[in-house]
């Protein structure tokens, strides 16, 4: 190795190793050296001295002294900045970090209210998802569909509103799940409709009587329409037997409906 002190002229430059970089000498003969990467002068540019630089080829000096550089550069920088705005800046900075660390927690821990087997009802990707909750981890859950499709819904990317279906047990085993629908009818007929629906949940094996109603849930009268919420526990073990149920159920009110016209 060679020593760059060597020939070095008064007032000179010596050519540096690196490529766009120039080492310069501060004053004629001087131990002193500075780094420059432009042809601009750079007052907090790092000294070092002359007697310690090396050629050689892992060249670990100039790199340290480059990343000292930057950080006096941001540091004489920041220094610029009134102390008022630069507490300013750092409240805003911390709230919102704040804020991002609370809403992460939030979508983490906000569906603690759902079980396995509850049925549920939410949007997600676009599209209307509606069954049973067969799974539930750190990340998501699993939803079981209709027609046995399962899909994993993330808690980080959901923000739509979940609808949880009431749920009976009976004898430890046999689950009754609630059915709940909406019927958009005429204001003259909405006393008919109520008690041949009431009608229905009697004469239906498959539904239970307790806790079943049938409830005006808003008016239009505008339009002259009434909307009515349907409502009552299916006699269930399975959810292929919940489905079946339903479907049965929502075919029997459409034919009430429109058989009433």
């Amino acid at each position: 190795m060679q020593a760059l002190s060597r020939g070095v002229p008064h007032g000179g430059v010596v050519v540096s190793p690196l490529p766009n970089q120039r080492i310069m000498v501060v004053k004629p003969y001087s131990n002193l050296i500075r780094f420059s990467s432009s042809q601009f002068k750079i007052s907090s540019t790092h000294s070092l001295p002359i007697s310690r630089l090396r050629v050689c080829n892992s060249l670990k000096l100039i790199p340290n002294a480059a990343k000292q550089t930057s950080m006096l550069m941001i540091t004489e920088i920041t220094s610029l900045i009134p102390h008022p705005i630069r507490l300013f800046l750092k409240v805003i900075l911390a709230f919102g970090l704040f804020r991002v660390v609370l809403e992460q927690i939030h979508k983490l821990y906000r569906w603690d209210f759902l079980d396995v087997n509850d049925l549920i009802t939410t949007q997600f990707g676009g599209k209307q998802i509606f069954g049973f909750v067969e799974s539930i981890g750190w990340f998501g859950i699993t939803i079981k569909m209709k027609n046995g499709e399962r899909v994993f819904i993330s808690k980080r990317k959901s923000n739509g509103v979940i609808t949880k279906f009431d749920h009976q047990m009976k004898n430890g085993e046999h689950v009754n799940w609630r059915f709940t629908t909406e019927l958009e009818i005429e204001i003259d007929q909405v006393e008919r409709i109520k008690k041949e629906i009431y009608k229905i949940f009697q004469e239906d094996k498959d539904l239970e009587q307790e806790d079943s109603y049938v409830v005006v849930l808003r008016f239009n009268f505008v339009i002259r329409t009434a909307v009515l919420l349907v409502s009552c526990f299916t006699k269930t073990g399975t959810h292929e037997e919940y489905f079946t149920i339903r479907d049965a159920l929502l075919l029997k009110l459409h034919n009430l409906i429109h058989s009433t016209y």
